[in-house]
């Protein structure tokens, strides 16, 4: 047997066992990725629909966007929770029930070669209305 045929079948013997040939692996078939739950305890982009009393504008903000969530569908909520809506101004100290989904951006400025932003970086949860059931006054943006 020639020296070459040798070194050959030698060369092509390691590659194998290397995985030289194996096919690239495929991402895993079965991980799924889930949204992150939101402050309102479901899922990001979740339908629901939400009841409560809007809240009081804060300094410098004249227009009502935020409500105090006390009830998800049917489940009434043990403590209320504050959550902005994106798409409308709310009546003062009116009951409001919407349906949306909630939805996250970033806020702020991330921390830079050391300068510290007056507003952190962070995620800031916020409601999407896509339809008023009360009160029938209320328009979407």
């Amino acid at each position: 047997m020639k020296p070459y045929i040798v070194i050959i079948a030698l060369t092509l013997a390691c590659l194998k066992s290397f995985g030289a040939d194996a096919p690239a692996q495929q991402p895993d078939q079965d991980r799924s990725i889930n949204a992150p739950i939101g402050i309102l305890g479901y899922y990001i982009g979740s339908p629901l629909t939400i009841e409560g009393i809007s809240q009081k504008p804060g300094r410098g903000d004249h227009d009502r966007k935020g409500l105090w969530v006390d009830t998800i569908g049917e489940h009434k909520l043990d403590k209320p929770v504050g959550i902005l809506l994106d798409n409308c101004v709310l009546p003062s100290n009116e009951r409001c029930i919407l349906k949306g989904y909630e939805s996250v951006r970033w806020v702020g400025r991330p921390d830079v070669d050391g300068k510290v932003s007056q507003m952190p970086f962070q995620p800031q949860f916020y409601f999407i209305v896509t339809s008023v059931i009360q009160p029938q006054t209320l328009k979407i943006k």
